[in-house]
Order: C-alpha cells, then sequence, then structure tokens
C-alpha cells in the first residue's frame, strides 16, 4: 500500500510541476498584443481641442508601446538559443519602435501644420 501512495504522491507533484511550468511558459511566451495606433488628425483642419484629445491618444499609445518593447525585450533575452523564436521576438520590437517614432513624428508635424494654418 506504501508504494501505491508514494506513487500517487510523486504523480501528484509531476502533474502540480507541469502545471506551474505551464503558466511560466504561457507568461513568458507574449507580451499581449501590438499596441493598437491611434489615427493622427490632419492638423491643418483640426481645431485646438482635436488636437488635445489627439495628443493624449498618441500619448498612450506610445506609453503602451514602451511597456510592449520593454516586455518584448526582457523575454528576448530569456528566450533560450532558440533562433526562430528569439527573431520573430527581435521583428516585433523592430515594427513596434519604428511605428511608434514614425507616430510621433506624424503627430509633431501635424502640430506644426495646425500652427501654419492657426497662428496667433
Amino acid at each position: 500500500m506504501l508504494g501505491i501512495e508514494m506513487k500517487l504522491s510523486s504523480l501528484f507533484a509531476l502533474v502540480a510541476l507541469m502545471a506551474f511550468a505551464h503558466q511560466v511558459v504561457a507568461q513568458d511566451s507574449s507580451c499581449g498584443d501590438i499596441p493598437v495606433e491611434p489615427v493622427i488628425v490632419d492638423g491643418a483642419t483640426a481645431t485646438m481641442e482635436q488636437l488635445v484629445a489627439n495628443s493624449r491618444e498618441v500619448n498612450a499609445y506610445i506609453a503602451e508601446a514602451d511597456l510592449f518593447l520593454d516586455c518584448s525585450e526582457a523575454r528576448y533575452k530569456r528566450l533560450s538559443a532558440s533562433r526562430i523564436h528569439k527573431e520573430r521576438v527581435a521583428e516585433e520590437v523592430k515594427l513596434v519602435t519604428e511605428r511608434r517614432n514614425e507616430i510621433g513624428e506624424e503627430f509633431n508635424a501635424q502640430v506644426a501644420s495646425y500652427q501654419a494654418a492657426n497662428p496667433q
């Protein structure tokens, strides 16, 4: 009887270990979805209120992108030597970094357009 109890105890420990390992892998497998890009207003036709609201959207996007990038870069460092997985994460980091910078630049260009259309 002791042998069966020992086997059951070992089986329960193995199941618990597998469940824990699955959680760790699941937590490490993704940093969530790539942040949704905001639509940038046309500065030449936007109102100040629209520009301010758009600024909030752009700032929120940049903050979400930064969190995504921090997580992805940490994930990249944790990945094993699997080149396929590392390449995919590196591509996501590159894409999000480029888009984050482009959106910031595009918004700044629209602010300049607003200022040109609304001289003070």
